[in-house]
């Protein structure tokens, strides 16, 4: 089991790097009810995770490799060439400026399904997710050591949602001052926070793939 949290934890981490999920966690706890509209919101941004573990789970188990197959390696060097790729589109691409719109309650529902839409189109944090699921898929861990990575790997990806939510529940005075200074950072230095976040995965990746495809 040690070997595979070896593989799935640094893409997990990785892919939890997402400002998109965090300040649209940080936009609902400024709502009414708070804690109750984010921890939907968290909910929602889980399905799109479960459902790529459950269809790349069946997808690589019909399959007789193994996490160091020529296939395992082509995945992971193509998600790194998105990534970084990605990395160079977001550096080029003018910055756009924050528009701050005027406050409003959504439904709890489209509180749910925006957390849904967002994930989904995440793609920053489903390629690296995808890719670990897959190390999972193909390990031989055994059933209970592969079902308790992919927990603790969807819990790490979630920690841009949860995290806030967490802070504003323990300790609500405090957390409205740092999730507000993050939030600021991240509306300054959003755009190079990002190139570096894309950069990084993928450069890790392709470094990761490559040697087995030499």
């Amino acid at each position: 089991m040690g070997q595979l949290l070896g593989r799935v934890l640094p893409l997990a981490f990785m892919a939890a790097v997402s400002p998109t999920i965090f300040l649209a966690t940080v936009v609902l706890l400024t709502r009414s009810r708070p804690v109750f509209r984010a921890g939907i919101f968290t909910i929602g941004t889980a399905i799109p995770l479960l459902a790529i573990g459950v269809l790349v789970g069946v997808a690589f188990r019909s399959m007789t490799l193994d996490s160091k197959s020529t296939l395992s390696a082509s995945i992971d060097v193509a998600a790194g060439t998105v990534l970084v790729l990605a990395a160079a589109f977001t550096a080029l691409r003018p910055a756009r400026p924050r528009e701050d719109k005027p406050p409003s309650d959504p439904r709890p529902l489209l509180g749910f399904l925006g957390g849904v839409a967002l994930m989904a189109t995440n793609f920053s944090t489903l390629l690296p997710f995808t890719v670990a699921v897959k190390d999972i898929a193909l390990s031989d861990a055994g059933q209970t050591a592969e079902i308790t990575t992919f927990a603790l790997a969807v819990v790490i990806v979630l920690i841009p949602a949860w995290v806030p939510l967490a802070m504003t529940v323990v300790v609500p005075s405090g957390s409205e001052v740092l999730l507000g200074r993050l939030r600021t950072f991240l509306d300054r230095y959003g755009k190079w926070f990002m190139v570096g976040v894309l950069g990084l995965i993928g450069i890790y990746l392709l470094v990761r793939g490559l040697p087995a495809l030499i």
